[in-house]
């Protein structure tokens, strides 16, 4: 194979590894925020009997990405949707210095149907909103098809999303609460994917996994105050991705043997 060839192969293959669908840049993240989310054109495919869930088409700051629905007790109108969303991390929930940037990020506890409370009792390391909202990314990128799915409309999504729905839910108006409500120890498939979530969770390995997720809490400002809006949906995105620590050394090992590659196939032959 010719050198630009096997360059070009690296190329590809480089890119390939680090890319994810339709990310946001980071200098997207911040308050009020300009969020655009459409119901339209039928991809990316909603998981739609289950209320409509899954992925939907739009932009954060002016960049197309796909907005991943979160919260059962929040719809999404028909057509297109635009308001204003503060844009925070994952991985910066619980920080104080973000504390009332996002949506139920006062939410503790559990055992009643009020607002400050989870209905799904996980234990106290995770009755928090940084845990539920590291739960929820962590189901997304289980869809089928991901980085760009849900691929299909099937039981498996459909179990993700319940299990989503019911990892934040807090309040008592929900689509389907025998589905929603109670805790993971009923048997059911979506209690399954919850303690996947919290398993994931609990191991710890998951490196720099949160920081390429960010929650986008739809309001509106009133009088310089911004605002949660109960009629506008929670959504997960998807970060540019914040490369994992070994990833340089793995580029510099790549580049040091292109470099050699490259000088030893303009060596004369007999000197090889």
């Amino acid at each position: 194979m010719k050198l630009k060839q096997l360059q070009l192969l690296g190329l590809y293959l480089l890119c390939a590894g680090i890319s994810v669908a339709a990310p946001i840049p980071v200098d997207a993240l911040g308050l009020a925020r300009t969020v655009v989310v459409t119901t339209a054109g039928g991809y990316p495919i909603n998981i739609s009997n289950v209320g409509r869930g899954g992925g939907y088409a739009g932009s954060v700051a002016g960049t197309e990405t796909i907005l991943w629905c979160v919260d059962s007790q929040l719809d999404v109108n028909s057509g297109t949707n635009n308001y204003l969303a503060n844009v925070v991390r994952v991985s910066d929930i619980g920080n104080p210095d973000y504390d009332g940037y996002v949506r139920y990020d006062g939410v503790t506890g559990s055992g009643t149907r009020k607002g400050n409370e989870w209905i799904v009792n996980l234990g106290s390391a995770y009755n928090v909103a940084s845990a539920r909202y590291q739960m929820a990314a962590w189901l997304v990128s289980q869809y089928t098809g991901m980085p760009n799915g849900p691929s299909a409309d099937d039981a498996r999504n459909r179990a993700i999303q319940r299990a989503i729905w019911r990892v934040m839910l807090n309040e008592s108006r929900v689509f389907d609460p025998d589905v929603l409500t109670g805790d993971i120890s009923t048997g059911s498939v979506s209690g399954s994917w919850i303690q996947d979530a919290v398993n994931f969770l609990s191991a710890g390995n998951y490196g720099n996994f949160f920081d390429n997720w960010a929650v986008v809490s739809g309001g509106v400002q009133v009088d310089g105050d911004f605002k949660f809006l109960g009629g506008k949906q929670t959504f997960l995105v998807q970060l540019q991705p914040v490369p994992e620590p070994h990833f340089y050394g793995l580029l510099a090992a790549g580049l040091i043997g292109l470099l050699y590659y490259h000088r030893r196939n303009r060596l004369p032959q007999a000197i090889r």
